[in-house]
């Protein structure tokens, strides 16, 4: 026996919702009479005038666990992006994101089985879920984290533009980024062998002075950033 479900539409215009079962014959083909049963299980009368079959829908399972795909693993900031709810039997699929807002740059398909970012931005990251549903039942997909890649972008290299010889030399690198931005640090044009955020000389001498340049690269958005600061190794001027 399979169950449907048939919304009516009465002589007052009101949508009536209603079950019906029809019965198969032994070779399996559709009998053509229908038993309709209202939410108090007595008997519908379909007599009444102008009753039109506005829509038809079958359901025979339960919702299959949602999941959700991605169009890529990894967005990168300002490009477009899609997720994608993959089930069956939903009659009915709808989003929600933990926390957050789903961003007013989205919009869901006819269907809503795809969720599309037209131009993704670094606060739509974190956990989506998809909902599943038909009359028999309800089901929720596991979580599916979004990490944007950004960056790198305000960098800022801090640390003191006078320093005495002996003393030491120390300058520290930042910028937003995700994921966390490669570096490489120059004095006066020439490659140094230092690779992270901090660059440090404990014993400076004359020859330590003059332009240090950090510059930063994202490995998953290939853009870079670049930032220079001055630093003099001096007994005297500079210091008060």
């Amino acid at each position: 026996m399979i169950f449907y479900l048939f919304l009516m539409l009465t002589n007052y215009g009101q949508k009536e919702a209603l079950w019906g079962t029809k019965n198969t014959t032994p070779n399996n083909s559709i009998d053509k009479q229908f038993t309709f049963f209202t939410p108090l299980n007595s008997t519908l009368d379909l007599s009444r005038k102008k009753k039109t079959l506005i829509e038809f829908h079958k359901f025979t399972k339960a919702v299959a666990k949602p999941k959700i795909t991605a169009s890529i693993p990894q967005p990168k900031e300002n490009d477009p992006f899609i997720l994608t709810c993959d089930t069956s039997n939903g009659a009915n699929i709808s989003w929600t994101k933990r926390d957050i807002n789903i961003s007013s740059e989205t919009k869901l398909s006819g269907d809503n089985k795809t969720l599309m970012f037209y131009s993704v931005r670094r606060e739509d990251s974190g956990e989506y879920r998809c909902e599943a549903q038909n009359l028999v039942s309800t089901s929720t997909s596991d979580p599916y984290t979004v990490t944007v890649a950004y960056g790198p972008d305000k960098i800022q290299l801090e640390g003191a533009a006078f320093v005495r010889p002996g003393s030491s030399i120390t300058l520290t690198c930042s910028a937003d980024s995700f994921p966390t931005p490669e570096y490489q640090w120059k004095l006066n044009g020439s490659v140094l062998v230092e690779k992270t955020s901090k660059y440090s000389i404990t014993n400076a001498v004359p020859q330590d002075e003059g332009h240090y340049t950090c510059a930063v690269r994202n490995p998953v958005t290939l853009r870079t950033a670049t930032a220079s600061v001055y630093v003099s190794v001096t007994a005297g001027n500079g210091f008060y």
